[in-house]
């Protein structure tokens, strides 16, 4: 018990450093842009899912990010920010794969329509990592298909070297 007790300490101890080297080099986050928040799942409403697809359609920068649930590593979340000019408001969506409604079914249209407008030919999408290790497994739920025509910019492999130097 001791020496898991010491070794937690001694992995602590070099984290804890380095959050205090960060909070000295660098200020708080600060968001600049203003957002809404919007959970796409099954109890979704049409006037919101169209009011989604009718800015997806305006909108030609998306942010992408998605996440598995950290027991089962099984696809979870996607997140999609609309990025829009400094003071607009930019839409954040939380898609929760859980709770889609069945493929079949006449409200997941709507859905795959969403992903439609914002994976087309004009967009510029800005991921952290390879689009590929990103989307891959949420293949499972068709709301899309790879490859997709956008423009795909890794925005970590540009932070790296930003960062770095």
């Amino acid at each position: 018990m001791i020496s898991k007790t010491n070794r937690n300490q001694r992995q602590r101890d070099p984290k804890a450093e380095k959050e205090r080297l960060y909070a000295e080099l660098f200020a708080p986050y600060e968001r600049i842009h203003p957002y809404s928040l919007h959970f796409v799942h099954n109890a979704t409403t049409r006037d919101e899912l169209k009011m989604l697809i009718d800015t997806a359609q305006t909108t030609t920068n998306f942010v992408f990010d998605t996440e598995s649930n950290c027991l089962t590593n099984f696809p979870s979340i996607t997140q999609v920010m609309f990025m829009k000019q400094i003071h607009e408001n930019s839409l954040v969506l939380i898609i929760e794969t859980a709770h889609l409604p069945v493929e079949s079914s006449y409200e997941f249209l709507p859905r795959k329509q969403l992903f439609n407008c914002i994976f087309r030919s004009q967009s510029h999408i800005y991921t952290w990592g390879a689009i590929l290790d990103e989307l891959a497994p949420f293949l499972q739920f068709n709301l899309f298909h790879l490859p997709v025509p956008s423009y795909i910019h890794n925005t970590q492999q540009v932070f790296k070297l930003w960062f770095n130097d």
